[in-house]
């Protein structure tokens, strides 16, 4: 059996296990972004309730303040990407181009940089450039809780060698 609820603004719920016990509750209500206090007890079927077990669940829906991508023109096949990010405890920055994905870390100034061909990706292959090509660049900031916010920006990147004619 199992049911849930919030009655006088605790989350209630009760459910029936096997052992090994697992369980979850999934709220009627949503909860308010913060810190909740959640209490666990525990009832065999003859009515005996165990001492209750207490934690602290923490909430947090509010996404990171989104990073930003410098627009360039590069002359090289080998471009390197700037922006900026300014990192909270527990945010990470990745960056994505040309199907590949990697970790960034901005300096103490907010200010991050990335050679693509050079800095082994998380996923992904490390991009080949073209010539005369625009390209996307996303940079994204998520927190410890999964909120993420990316730059709104695209086409950012524009390569464009320039081959000198000879006479």
């Amino acid at each position: 059996q199992a049911e849930d609820g919030i009655r006088d603004k605790l989350v209630t719920g009760v459910q029936t296990c096997a052992l090994p016990i697992f369980w979850s509750v999934t709220p009627t209500l949503a909860l308010a972004d913060g810190v909740h206090a959640v209490s666990v007890t525990a009832t065999d079927p003859a009515g005996n309730t165990g001492a209750a077990s207490s934690v602290s669940l923490t909430v947090e829906t509010v996404p990171p303040a989104a990073p930003t991508v410098d627009a360039s023109i590069s002359n090289t096949l080998t471009p390197v990407l700037t922006g900026t990010a300014r990192l909270a405890a527990g945010e990470v920055l990745t960056v994505s181009v040309g199907g590949a994905t990697y970790a960034v870390t901005p300096n103490a100034q907010g200010i991050w940089s990335l050679d693509p061909t050079t800095t082994p990706p998380l996923s992904g292959s490390v991009p080949v450039f073209v010539n005369g090509k625009r390209y996307d660049v996303t940079a994204t900031v998520t927190d410890a809780a999964g909120n993420a916010s990316s730059d709104s920006s695209a086409g950012e990147l524009k390569i464009e060698t320039r081959s000198e004619e000879h006479t």
